[in-house]
């Protein structure tokens, strides 16, 4: 199996995008993301590299960002996909920072009840 990197599309796709910086930079970040995860394996390079267009646009969002995408030989629902994986892999990050006094409350560390008198 060859699997193409999504950061040589990213470099194309960003070539031909009017994003800032910034949100090149998100994307950039995004997609090294990816590579925890094994969707690089069930998608193709240019749709994770889309997706980590979209979620730089969908965090910080400019005027004109529906078009950005158009054109870059990407199907939209591929691109959703991928999104949503990232999503997911965040909040189970975030899950597994927690610490545990925030993930498991028990009752003896539950504020009390007002008592009825």
């Amino acid at each position: 199996m060859v699997v193409d990197h999504p950061h040589v599309s990213l470099v194309h796709m960003l070539e031909r995008t009017p994003l800032d910086e910034r949100r090149k930079q998100m994307a950039w970040s995004f997609v090294a993301d990816c590579m925890r995860v094994p969707v690089c394996l069930v998608h193709e390079a240019r749709t994770v590299a889309g997706a980590a267009v979209e979620l730089a646009m969908r965090v910080a969002p400019e005027q004109g960002d529906n078009a950005v995408l158009d054109g870059a030989g990407v199907r939209r629902a591929e691109v959703e996909s991928v999104v949503q994986w990232l999503l997911e892999f965040y909040a189970r990050e975030a899950q597994a920072r927690r610490p545990v006094t925030e993930a498991v409350q028990t009752p003896a560390s539950s504020p009390a009840s007002p008592t009825v008198g």
